[in-house]
């Protein structure tokens, strides 16, 4: 928008500069030769020009802005950031992402420090290496980058930056940075656990427990009555319920 306002004054001070030196010394001559219908004539002239000179600045413009949207249509916006797990919040993700409606050509990553994900793994191993050869639009990436739980105090104090470069399809090149700073999650904490981990673990105590019916290591226990017993408890549990039902008569009376 700024671009457009600075290009329509430019467009302005050229309309004016040639009203002032051209429609008006017309005017000035013309009014010695006002009784000439030439002079009317040489006025509508002049002013049909500086009409054709504003319709072509703003067809101009409009053009310039078509070409700028076409180019904004087809522009990749890859960015880096990272997120907790659902599953427990000291588990950290590390997300490539393309936000933008262009399709991203051979994305390539660079760190400005290593960063020590795991014992004896760094990042520096996975990234420093990595070509993505294509990243579609909205097209996303992700894999566990670290634990908080180990060495956290290092890795909060530490922040460090992904230098992220990629070409679009007119093979312009890009190129931006993503600072990672582990500490923006410090003294955050994670209530209960999500549905679905909870799910998924509930899934695998019944399969752990099929399995063990199934291969014969655990036996089903099974508790049978006979009909005599059955009614027997059944008289048994009317026998205490109306023993409840007239002790709180009696407690009602008084």
């Amino acid at each position: 928008m700024g671009v457009f306002l600075d290009r329509f004054i430019r467009l302005s001070l050229v309309a004016i500069l040639f009203a002032v030196l051209v429609i008006g010394p017309s005017l000035y001559f013309s009014a010695a030769l006002v009784k000439n219908k030439d002079a009317l004539t040489l006025i509508f002239t002049e002013c049909v020009a500086f009409a054709t000179i504003i319709y072509a600045g703003l067809t101009w413009q409009l053009v310039d802005e078509t070409r700028a949207m076409r180019k904004l249509q087809s522009t990749p916006n890859v960015s880096v950031y990272i997120e907790p797990r659902e599953e427990w919040i000291n588990f950290i993700d590390l997300k490539i992402m393309n936000f933008g409606p262009g399709a991203a050509y051979d994305v390539t990553f660079s760190l400005d420090k290593d960063l020590e994900v795991s014992k004896g793994k760094f990042l520096s191993q996975i990234l420093s290496n990595k070509k993505i050869p294509y990243m579609g639009p909205n097209q996303k990436l992700q894999f566990f980058l670290t634990s908080l739980a180990e060495d956290f105090e290092t890795k909060f104090k530490n922040p460090f930056v992904i230098t992220v470069k990629y070409t679009g399809k007119d093979r312009e090149e890009y190129k931006e940075s993503f600072t990672i700073d582990f500490s923006q999650f410090y003294g955050f904490s994670q209530l209960g656990e999500p549905p679905l981990y909870q799910i998924s673990k509930n899934i695998e105590i019944i399969q752990r427990a099929l399995s063990g019916l199934s291969d014969g290591s655990r036996r089903p226990e099974v508790v049978t009555y006979t009909k005599k017993e059955l009614e027997r408890e059944r008289r048994e549990r009317h026998k205490k319920s109306e023993s409840i039902h007239d002790k709180q008569e009696k407690l009602n009376r008084i």
